[in-house]
């Protein structure tokens, strides 16, 4: 990988982002692909380094380069009885990361206490990666956290285990990640079904009048769909999240609220980040095939839904405005009517548990984001 063309894109960036372990990721990047080219006796790799010796970027490269070259990307896989799932997720990792041009990725597997031979098969199909193991299924959110805790990167992607990238998602979103603003934290991969690639599983998370909370282009074609290049927030299916606006987000907790387990919990980190003032982007050509509820399909349909309802009355009463909740109430009182006809009594305290909690993370959101609520809302409504 000798073009000092790319070396120079990887210099400019420098410029482009704000972030100094940004800058000197790009720039440590571009003096290696200069070294490289001079060693091999590329034409206009000289210029290119003298070029790079009067901006002072060689020397913030390298002293940076220790700091993030070593890893820039952490890729943290949740996994529970899914052995077969993950082995093919794993492999298109593999196949993605090539012949060592990526050194800098680290692959972190969570097993959430699976009883098949899926820490076997994770060790036998990357010797290289973290495998963290848990005695218990602790849930998804939990085991993210978990996965986060051994992720040295400086940016975190989350992959499902059912989800295979294709060639070149690395790439796609590695040169988006370097370029983006320094407020951009979360980016969002174009997730397209693995049984039809031509339709979409999910292009990112918006929200809707009336309570909605949404896959944007769920099942729409591919090639006819027109998605934003901004999102409200990301799915944890196949998403990246700036490492270090997670530990600012967490605050003396963890990024994940493991009070979901599982489903919803990727939107509720990510309004809260929007609150905060970061922002999420769509990253078109960067495409991962996605089964869908791989973990899940171990578990019964009502489970499934049982989750999502009462997840999605948490996450709304926890970090939306007054009139997207008052807007949500016809909904709500849907989900609330299914799990009484569902479960019949055993259902009020699992409602009361949404509510309480709900609240509770209401209150716990530090004064400018809830300040941030209602505007946040208008303008992604109104701009999109």
């Amino acid at each position: 990988m000798c073009d000092p063309t790319e070396a120079l894109h990887w210099a400019g960036s420098r410029r482009a982002n704000a972030k100094l372990q940004g800058a000197g990721y790009a720039l440590a990047r571009a003096a290696r692909i200069l070294f490289d080219c001079e060693a091999q006796r590329k034409p206009a790799a000289s210029r290119s380094i003298d070029f790079l010796h009067r901006s002072g970027g060689i020397a913030l490269g390298l002293n940076v380069f220790q700091m993030t070259e070593k890893c820039f990307l952490s890729i943290v896989i949740v996994n529970w009885n899914g052995s077969e799932h993950l082995r093919l997720c794993l492999l298109a990792i593999q196949e993605d990361l090539g012949d060592g041009a990526n050194s800098d990725v680290q692959v972190v597997v969570v097993d959430n206490g699976s009883r098949d031979d899926s820490i076997l098969q994770a060790r036998r199909t990357m010797p290289s990666a973290k495998v963290v193991e848990l005695s218990t299924n602790e849930g998804f959110a939990a085991a993210v956290n978990k996965g986060i805790e051994f992720a040295e990167g400086e940016w975190v992607a989350l992959l499902n285990n059912d989800a295979c990238v294709e060639v070149g998602w690395l790439d796609a979103m590695r040169r988006v990640a370097i370029a983006a603003p320094s407020g951009c934290g979360m980016l969002q991969s174009c997730v397209v079904r693995t049984d039809d690639p031509s339709r979409i599983d999910t292009t990112g998370v918006v929200l809707a009048h009336g309570g909605g909370i949404e896959d944007r282009h769920r099942d729409q074609n591919l090639n006819e769909a027109k998605a934003a290049r901004e999102v409200f927030c990301v799915s944890a299916s196949a998403a990246w999240y700036r490492h270090g606006m997670l530990d600012e987000v967490a605050g003396d907790r963890r990024p994940f609220d493991p009070g979901y387990f599982m489903y919803y919990e990727d939107v509720d980190l990510g309004w809260r980040c929007r609150l905060a003032g970061w922002t999420a982007e769509y990253v078109q050509t960067a495409v991962v095939r996605h089964v869908g509820h791989g973990s899940a399909e171990l578990q019964t349909t009502h489970f499934v839904k049982r989750q999502c309802v009462q997840n999605r009355m948490r996450v709304i009463l926890g970090n939306a405005s007054f009139r997207f909740v008052i807007g949500a109430v016809p909904r709500l009182l849907r989900d609330v009517g299914w799990l009484v006809g569902d479960s019949g009594r055993a259902a009020l305290p699992k409602i009361g548990r949404a509510v309480r909690d709900g609240l509770s993370a209401r209150r716990r959101l530090p004064q400018r984001s809830r300040r941030a609520r209602r505007q946040t809302e208008m303008e992604w409504f109104i701009a999109r």
